[in-house]
């Protein structure tokens, strides 16, 4: 059994169920594997979370660079904002929640949100929009990535809307 089919398959479990409903013996037996297997890769499930959570993050930092990379607006609107329900993406739920008082894990959290935010600075820097333009249009993406689909709340409004609606944004200047 490798480590990625291993993390995949908490991905799947952490997405889906809050953490302490997570039971690494459901994930073994998903896996037909033993427990006490996972064990020879993780101490517990919190250093499995986090893992998991590391795990979920360079995916979707990859997923967005090559998004970024097509240079199309609206394909990278859209798939921005179905990307974390539609591959059940650990980081993308994990970015709209803080975990109290574990300052470990908040701060992989932020440390990633500053690199996605980045990329997603850098892209938009592309359309030669007003820098108060691009700080709308990121805090709008962030709040609708943030209720995209958490805990079974999904957008309100449809996402070919959304990408149109932002993109006449950026060019009502």
């Amino acid at each position: 059994m490798d480590l990625d089919t291993i993390l995949e398959a908490g991905e799947k479990h952490f997405f889906a169920k809050q953490y302490s409903d997570v039971k690494l013996d459901n994930i073994a037996n998903e896996l037909w594997i033993k427990k006490p297997s996972l064990y020879y890769y993780f101490t517990n499930k919190r250093e499995f979370y986090i893992k998991t959570l590391k795990f979920s993050m360079k995916k979707y930092a990859s997923w967005l660079r090559e998004n970024v990379e097509s240079g199309n607006l609206g394909a990278f609107l859209a798939r921005y904002l179905e990307y974390p329900s539609k591959n059940h993406n650990l980081y993308a739920i994990a970015a709209q929640k803080w975990y109290g008082d574990d300052r470990e894990i908040n701060s992989i959290i932020e440390m990633w949100k500053r690199v996605i935010n980045r990329d997603i600075w850098d892209f938009l820097r592309g359309f030669n929009i007003a820098p108060i333009t691009m700080y709308v249009v990121c805090q709008l993406l962030d709040k609708l990535a943030m209720e995209n689909c958490i805990d079974g709340y999904c957008l309100e409004h449809d996402i070919p809307s959304l990408t149109d609606e932002i993109k006449r944004i950026m060019n009502a200047e």
